[in-house]
């Protein structure tokens, strides 16, 4: 049996392939800790400026309740950008935000979800940050407007947002 001497303890070959797996596992959950922080930074210094954000007209074509911790999911086939001159441009979905899928971010998720009360083709005017932090991210709703109604406020899903981030 082939031994090494380690740490005052003669150690056999098995068992040095043993800590070796180990240093390197505990390396890369390292690394990945560390490299989640920096995005709770990145994420708050975006979601605070309210010059992150941008205005959208979509319809809805799939929609859940609660299949999230921070809220309601959302889904739309298609989403124009309100520009600063009102005007609406076409959105390509997979550049802006990797994917169609959205989250509402609110204090009261169930009241916002029964005032909106999605169903599929539903048109409606949201905030959003097009913003990417990682892969499977799902971009926020903040605001969301519906037949000239604020169903949701923008102050308050924001705060939601950030107090959402603030607890990663």
């Amino acid at each position: 049996m082939d031994m090494k001497q380690h740490g005052g303890k003669l150690l056999t070959k098995n068992y040095s392939h043993y800590y070796r797996f180990l240093t390197i596992t505990f390396t890369f959950v390292s690394c990945l800790i560390l490299s989640s922080c920096g995005y709770k930074e990145k994420m708050l210094k975006v979601y605070n400026n309210d010059e992150s954000y941008c205005r959208y007209y979509g319809a809805i074509s799939f929609f859940e309740e609660e299949t999230h911790d921070n809220g309601n999911f959302l889904n739309f086939s298609s989403v124009t950008k309100i520009d600063d001159n009102n005007n609406e441009v076409e959105v390509d979905m997979r550049n802006e935000f990797h994917g169609n899928n959205f989250l509402i971010y609110s204090k009261n998720s169930k009241k916002v979800w029964d005032d909106l009360n999605p169903y599929i083709g539903q048109e409606i005017s949201f905030v959003s940050c097009p913003v990417i932090f990682h892969h499977g991210y799902f971009p926020p709703i903040v605001q969301i407007t519906f037949n000239e109604v604020d169903v949701l406020v923008f102050s308050d899903g924001k705060e939601a947002l950030l107090e959402s981030v603030n607890k990663m």
